[in-house]
Parts: C-alpha cells; structure tokens; sequence
C-alpha cells in the first residue's frame, strides 16, 4: 500500500516481524535514538507484548516508555516516552472522568470505541459563526487512532511545537506510525510517538484528583468535612494548575491558534509551565471575529468545568450550590488572562454588563465572550465602564445600542463615546450608506 506522509523529511521504518505489520515515520527533527526506535517498532506490531515488559499504561490506549537519556524543552526535563494508539485498556467511564480497569493491555481493534462511552464524551465544542457548534464522532478504532484523527492529530502538534511560545511547552513529534493491514475506509489506523516528563508524573487532573480525595477521606475520618477548609483547598490547588495554562492559552491565541480541550486530563504543570498535550481539535483563528472570541471563551471555560466536577463529585454539590464556588475560579482565570492579577474581577459586576448587552441575564459563555470584547481583543473596540452622571446630549450613543434600546425600551447605562452630534443628513455612523435621518435615527 502507497501512503503518502503527513509530514515532510520523515525517514520510514517499514516493520514485518510482528503481529502487525507496521510503518514508522520519524521526522529528521526527532530526538528518539535507535534503540528508542526498535523498541517502539516491537511494542506496537505487538512483536513484545507490552504487558510483558516496563511500561507504565496512561489513559484507555497509551503507554509510557522510559527514554535512554532524557531531552531538555524550554527548561522542562522529558524523560519519557508517550506511545499512544496501539493498544488499550478497558475503562469505566463515571462522568468525564474514566476509571482504568485492572485488565491486561489489549490490542487495537475495529471495534467502535464510542458506542461503549455515553453522554458528550469526546465531543467538541467550537465557534460556527456567532453560535457554539458541539459535534462527536460517530467512530473512533478502540485503542488507536482513524486515518483522519491520526493526521490531524500529527500535523496540528508539528504546527505548534514550531511556536515561539513563552508561556506554554508543547510536545514535538518523535514519531508517528500506520498499520497498513488495519483499517477502514478513511485508511490505515495508526499511533503516535509524543515526549512527556516522566513515567512517574501523572497529568494535572488525576493529580489533583487524587490529593483532593486523600484530603477529604482523612477530614472524613477524624469525624467530618469542613468544607469551607476543603473548597479553599480545592481552589489553591487548581489555581495552582490553572494559571500557568491560562498564561499559556493567552500566548497561544496571540499566536492566532485555540486548543478548544485544554481541560486538565491534557496537561502537565513542570516547574511552573503548562506543558499541554493532545492537540487534534486544534483550530487556528482567523478573520472571523466573532468566531475567535467563542473559541478564545471555550479555552477558558474549559478548565473552569474540572473544577466545577471535582467540586460536584468529591463534595456532593448540586449547580446551586456549586455555583458560587465556581464563580471564583472564573475571577481567577480572567485575572490571569489579563495579566494583570493586582485588578480584582467582579463576575457579578461582568454579568451585570453582559446582561446589558445581550437584553436577557446573561451565561457564562456569554459573559466571558463578552468580557473578551470588552478588552479590545479581536479588533472589538476596549469597553470601559461609564460613569454614573447623565449621558450629555451631545453625545454619541452606539447606533447598535441605539436600536435595542429603541426596540425594548429599558431604563439602564450604555457604553458611549464622545463624538459631535451627528446631523440629520449626514452619513449614518452604523456604515449602511444610507443618511441618519433614512436608517438609525428612524
């Protein structure tokens, strides 16, 4: 079979010995030294059974491999190997978060892996014009990767380890490989070969997970949950993981790109730095303005929802009571995608606004889309709030304001900015060509 591949100046390793043929594309720009190479050759043709020799399983279809030396990336030591997608292991899935089940590593199969999860598991939300569009792929191979979410998955992860980002460390890739004899119609499935910090460090998410639960069954068992203890606790340990992936997320959109899953079930935090994997949903901002600002909100909101289900599951919260809990770690992330940490964020203050502008209580996606705006991101005029003295005549009202309030009537402060009056015959400043008297004025 002729397969073209995803990447230019890859160097090919056909493979035969195994229970699966294999082919591995390894890019010029690879540091994986030979034996590194030949030992992922035999794990993913299952020539070695990999749960015969060292590895450690991460995730439903990845292992982890040790390296013969460790690299150096942007000060972040990796002395490991992710190997994802030849392979699984079954889970069970309780919400978003999956349990491993303690059953041996199984080969990759057709079988559709999607219809053994439920709900929004693996879906993707992302910006389709002025809306919010979820999608969720009806097949995914069980234990590797479809020919389109492989290169997808490849050519995203190229493009922006290539960034000359400060904020965030994104992996390379070591190597990428297809099995030729299993397949569907889009192709041959296949895996890829990624560099992560270590064997032992487990992604933000379960860490956190983790000594959140050891925290609250040791306040459990002396008799009790303060919970005012354990929520304080919560929060300083997902600020922790937070901040450095929101600095990260704000050098990525400057760099014109939105993750769209930055949850933190894909993030490592080292030495203080996001280090940010699984980059198939990758979309890139363009002219669209509108559509850049939602896509900026999903990278934010993202995070926000581990904290809102680790809050639910480890504490019982039902939303109600939740969501003033929640609301600080949305101050907490605006803050630091401001960078600016010292200004203090008001989400009752930013939903007021938003409210104002949307004509109805305003979501949080529309509040943070709305904050995002106001910040003069995406060409969006910068907002400030007004004053509380009477709107002078004089002044210019936003002719979209303007035509709201003329079609609800509503008794509240609108953003303004100080213009000469215009006149009845001059152009009108809405942009339609028309005279203000003929269009906004009417």
């Amino acid at each position: 079979m002729s397969l073209n591949p995803f990447l230019k100046d890859v160097q090919i390793y056909p493979y035969t010995k195994g229970r699966y043929e294999v082919r591995l594309e390894v890019p010029l720009t690879s540091t994986l030294t030979s034996s590194e190479i030949e030992r992922i050759l035999a794990l993913s043709s299952w020539e070695v059974n990999p749960n015969q020799t060292p590895v450690r399983f991460e995730g439903g279809r990845s292992l982890l491999i040790s390296r013969d030396q460790p690299i150096t990336k942007k000060g972040i030591s990796l002395e490991a190997l992710q190997v994802l997608g030849i392979g699984y292991k079954p889970i069970q899935f309780q919400g978003p978060l999956g349990l491993i089940a303690d059953h041996p590593f199984q080969p990759p199969n057709h079988e559709n892996f999607l219809d053994l999860v439920s709900g929004t598991i693996m879906s993707t939300s992302r910006a389709r014009g002025f809306a919010i569009e979820t999608t969720r792929p009806k097949y995914r191979a069980l234990g590797t990767f479809v020919a389109s979410e492989l290169q997808a998955t490849v050519e995203n992860t190229a493009d922006v380890s290539s960034l000359d980002l400060e904020d965030m460390v994104v992996p390379h890739v070591e190597a990428y490989g297809r099995y030729p004899q299993m397949g569907n119609k889009e192709g041959p499935f296949g895996f890829l070969v990624l560099p992560v910090p270590s064997l032992e460090k487990p992604r933000a998410f379960e860490e956190m997970h983790d000594q959140l639960s050891q925290a609250v069954g040791t306040l459990s068992s002396e008799g009790g949950i303060n919970y005012a203890t354990a929520f304080m606790a919560n929060y300083y340990l997902m600020s922790v993981k937070i901040a450095p992936l929101i600095l990260g997320l704000r050098d990525l959109h400057e760099h014109r790109r939105a993750h769209l899953q930055p949850h933190l079930s894909n993030l490592y935090v080292v030495n203080g730095k996001a280090y940010i994997m699984d980059w198939t949903t990758m979309v890139h901002l363009e002219t669209n303005t509108g559509e850049n600002i939602i896509n900026r909100m999903i990278d934010l909101l993202k995070p926000c929802e581990n904290f809102d289900y680790i809050s639910s599951t480890l504490f019982g919260l039902d939303p109600i009571r939740l969501a003033p809990i929640s609301v600080i770690i949305k101050e907490l992330v605006l803050e630091v995608y401001s960078r600016n940490t010292q200004k203090k964020i008001s989400m009752l203050d930013l939903l007021d606004r938003a409210s104002d502008v949307f004509r109805h209580p305003a979501t949080d996606d529309e509040i943070i889309a709305q904050w995002l705006k106001d910040q003069g991101l995406e060409g969006f005029p910068r907002w400030t709030k007004p004053t509380s003295n009477p709107v002078p005549q004089s002044v210019f009202i936003d002719p979209a304001v303007e035509r709201l309030l003329r079609t609800q009537p509503r008794d509240l402060t609108v953003p303004v900015r100080s213009e000469p009056k215009i006149g009845r015959n001059d152009p009108c400043p809405c942009g339609s060509g028309s005279k203000y008297k003929k269009c906004c004025l009417e």
